[in-house]
């Protein structure tokens, strides 16, 4: 239609495929959008994993955190073991009376 008004400017415009060559384009466009839903399929699925990811990564640190409270709770009811103390060997009455 714009060659009609501007023939001059008729080199901006491809000439029409051939029925040949749109016969072999027509396979290549096909796979080119498989391939296309095949990446946006597997993009989905790595944001999916990035997801599970990040959720496996708050639980991993909220078992950590409950397994400190759990030592510190632990530790606070453990009754604590009394000192030894250094008891002096007692002195035999034989020692004393000499």
């Amino acid at each position: 239609m714009a060659k009609a008004w501007a023939p001059s400017l008729g080199w901006l415009f491809p000439p029409s495929p051939s029925a040949e060559l749109q016969a072999q384009l027509k396979p290549v466009a096909l796979d080119l959008a498989i391939m296309k839903r095949s990446i946006e399929q597997l993009a989905n699925t790595q944001d999916q994993l990035a997801r599970k990811q990040d959720q496996m990564t708050q639980a991993f640190a909220a078992l950590q955190a409950a397994e400190q409270d759990i030592k510190q709770n632990i530790l606070a009811l453990a009754p604590l073991a009394p000192k030894a103390t250094h008891v002096p060997p007692s002195k035999s009455p034989q020692a004393a009376a000499q």
